[in-house]
């Protein structure tokens, strides 16, 4: 595509590696537009949020096989990605934890995560694509 909405490198290489039948997602282009235009949106707001606290937080609760972290990472932002154990095994694949990332797998119901999440600096949470921002002690 000459004029790609979004340019995404990493979800190209994980495509190349994962043994997974993505023709059936050629047949819709509408959804694939719609997705691009909502992950732009996510994208933006999200590097907002960075601008705005460059050394913040940020979790991505359910994040499959997201990207964002490599598309946007300022080299200062923590970034945890939190997900159920079978797509954060998949996840390891192609991302290395850092001091700065790391991959959580539990379930969002399981509360425990969120003592994982060591922070006194404002928190962008990513939520199923919809994002909210949290200032600890406010």
């Amino acid at each position: 595509m000459e004029n790609p909405i979004i340019r995404d490198e990493k979800a190209l290489e994980m495509m190349e590696q994962i043994d997974y039948d993505f023709e059936k997602f050629e047949r819709g282009r509408m959804p694939q537009v719609s997705m691009s235009i909502r992950t732009e949106l996510l994208d933006k707001v999200t590097q907002y949020f960075i601008i705005r606290n460059e050394d913040g937080t940020i979790v991505n609760l359910g994040c499959g096989l997201d990207t964002r972290y490599s598309r946007l990472d300022n080299q200062k932002i923590y970034w945890y990605d939190l997900d159920l154990p079978e797509p954060i095994r998949i996840r390891r694949r192609f991302f290395k934890e850092t001091e700065r990332y790391k991959m959580i797998a539990r379930s969002v119901f399981d509360y425990t995560w969120m003592d994982e999440i060591k922070t006194d600096k404002p928190i962008l949470i990513i939520v199923g694509g919809g994002v909210a921002d949290v200032v600890p002690g406010r």
